[in-house]
């Protein structure tokens, strides 16, 4: 149950009961940690931070065991990472790598964050 659901299911049953006032006990949601390992920087020299693709997944998209292969997630997960600037890391190092040039990991999770749905909390490794 989503939080406004909850908030609705106790609203709803203190009107029911013809309550004065309700108070909403919600759990507050805890963010996941995001882990950002420094890369080799690019040409430029900016600096380059990558994240694995499973990072880039919505939540439904992580519990949906109809998806025929890891090669579809990791589409969709580029897919979603090149909106807000992210490309595919072809490294033997770090497989599975989705890499960002940035200067703020912490905006970075933020824009992360608002695109998967999910809420991240930026680490560096």
């Amino acid at each position: 149950m989503t939080p406004l659901q909850a908030l609705r299911h106790h609203v709803t049953g203190a009107i029911e009961r013809d309550e004065k006032q309700a108070i909403a006990g919600i759990p507050a949601v805890r963010p996941e940690t995001l882990t950002f390992t420094r890369v080799p920087s690019d040409s430029c020299g900016n600096p380059r931070y990558a994240v694995h693709y499973l990072n880039l997944c919505t939540p439904a998209e992580l519990e949906d065991r109809t998806l025929p292969s890891i090669v579809n997630r990791y589409a969709l997960a580029t897919k979603r990472a090149n909106t807000i600037g992210g490309r595919r890391y072809h490294c033997k190092r770090y497989g599975g790598g989705i890499v960002f040039q940035s200067y703020s990991v912490d905006e970075t999770a933020a824009h992360i964050s608002r695109v998967t749905g999910r809420q991240f909390v930026a680490v560096k490794d």
